[in-house]
Order: structure tokens, then sequence, then C-alpha cells
């Protein structure tokens, strides 16, 4: 029940914002098949990558509408799942050392890919500046921040406003 609610969401926001892309974090999956991610996008006319949960943690799925895009490959890596439509989703490890490890294999994944226009989005559980940590208690790592803001330039990105409202799906 809980399972068909979430697809029937999924689905809702797909129609509602009429997207032809969808980066899903935080899953929570370990395992998913054409028949899951074709469910909420309503037809098997879709493509998908995965990058698999570690047990009830973490999770991507990117669902794409194959008439919009051209599917070339495929990579995945830890803490991200990446599709060569120059998009790639990102869910980062809270700790530094698992988020240089993945701003590293990222940078490795363009320059072995290659393309000039890449769009990476998701959750770095990092700040691009400190103002963006305001009423929070936790510590701000400035050498964190710099290495961060390094890792965006090096790749070419830029930090763009939200477009659409972000929504929870308790599992």
């Amino acid at each position: 029940m809980r399972q068909q609610y979430r697809v029937s969401k999924v689905r809702s926001i797909i129609s509602s914002e009429l997207l032809d892309f969808l980066a899903i974090q935080d899953t929570k999956c370990e395992m998913v098949n054409s028949r899951l991610c074709s469910s909420p996008w309503g037809s098997d006319d879709c493509g998908w990558s995965f990058a698999a949960s570690i047990r009830r943690a973490g999770g991507l799925i990117n669902l794409w509408c194959n008439k919009k895009f051209h599917f070339i490959s495929s990579f995945v890596g830890d803490g991200y799942a990446g599709v060569c439509l120059a998009l790639a989703g990102v869910y980062s490890p809270c700790a530094i050392e698992g988020k240089r490890s993945l701003w590293a294999s990222l940078l490795n994944q363009k320059q072995v890919i290659g393309g000039n226009v890449w769009c990476v989005l998701g959750d770095f559980n990092a700040v691009y500046w400190q103002e963006e940590r305001r009423g929070s208690t936790q510590q701000i790592d400035l050498a964190e921040i710099i290495d961060f803001n390094q890792f965006i330039c090096d790749m070419g990105l830029s930090d763009l406003p939200h477009l659409c409202q972000l929504e929870w799906l308790s599992t």
C-alpha cells in the first residue's frame, strides 16, 4: 500500500510539473527493475539508471523520457548515479573523506566521458558559501567550503536556484 502511494505521488509530480527527467534521492532500494521504474512514469517509454542503497541508507534512481533524451550510457559510484545525457544525480556522504572521494570520482568521470555541459543535481551535503548554514548548529569547515567551490569550478558548474518545490515522501 505504501509503495502504491509513493508511486502515485511521484507520477503526480511528473505529470503536474511536466518533467522529462527526475532524480530521486534516498530511495532506500537495494534493487530496482524496469517495472518499478516505468510505473511512476506511466509508460514503458522511460529510461532509468540506479545506484543501490547500502541496506536502508541512500540509493538513487534517475528516470527520463526516452522521447526527449538519447541514452548513451550510465555510470555509478559511491553516492552518485550518472547518465550520459550529461546529467548526474548526487546523494553525498556526510563525512568529508566521502565527499572528497565523490568529487574526485565525478571529475574523473567527466574527463573520461567528456562533454562541456553537465548537469549535476542532488544533495552534496556541503555548502557553497558560509551563509547557507545559517540557523545550523553544525560547525562550519572553511577548508571543506574551499574544496567544494574548487570542485564546482573544476566541473564548470553553476549553482542554480530551485525551480520547483521539493517534497518528502516518507518510507
